[in-house]
Formats: C-alpha cells, sequence, structure tokens
C-alpha cells in the first residue's frame, strides 16, 4: 500500500504552509518531505529485513499456527523495502 500511495500522491499534506511559499519554496518543501519519508521507511525497511533473518534463523514458530515465524516477516520486509526503493526513485528524479 506504502508503494501505490507514493505512485499516486495519495499522502495526506497540510496546504496552508504550502500556500504561503514560492514555488522554488514548495518544490524545496516537497523534496523535504519525501526524503523524510524515504528515511523513515528506509528505517522501518532495515528493521523488518532484520527481524526476517532473525527469526529465520532461530528458526522461531508463532504460538497459534505454529508457522516459521519469518513467512510473517517477510511480505512486510519486501514491501517496505519495495517503498524505500520507489520513494528514492522518485527523489531523484525530483531532482
Amino acid at each position: 500500500g506504502l508503494a501505490e500511495a507514493l505512485r499516486a500522491d495519495a499522502f495526506p499534506r497540510v496546504i496552508f504552509l504550502m500556500d504561503l511559499l514560492s514555488d522554488s519554496g514548495r518544490h524545496a518543501l516537497r523534496s523535504v518531505n519525501l526524503l523524510l519519508m524515504a528515511l523513515i521507511g528506509a528505517f522501518f525497511a532495515a528493521v523488518a529485513v532484520n527481524a526476517t533473518i532473525s527469526t529465520y534463523r532461530s528458526g522461531a514458530a508463532s504460538w497459534i499456527l505454529e508457522w516459521p515465524e519469518f513467512l510473517f516477516w517477510a511480505p512486510t520486509a519486501a514491501a517496505l523495502v519495495v517503498f524505500v526503493l520507489a520513494s528514492f526513485s522518485r527523489l531523484a528524479r525530483r531532482g
């Protein structure tokens, strides 16, 4: 969902500040906002990838379903990595 929201530019914004800025100020603020989202996403992606690797190595299983826990972490980690790649790609295109 995060990568799709990024593609569709569907994140919520507080626009009253944007109305006060010039075009270059808006561009700079959008770039800072995108960089902040990418860095926060990178932090959560690193945590999720680390959790996936840790649970795979430990062989931990969920108590309820008795499935390996890395099967729950892997899709989350993959989605966050895709989000980070998409956000840094968009940031690079913004220039």
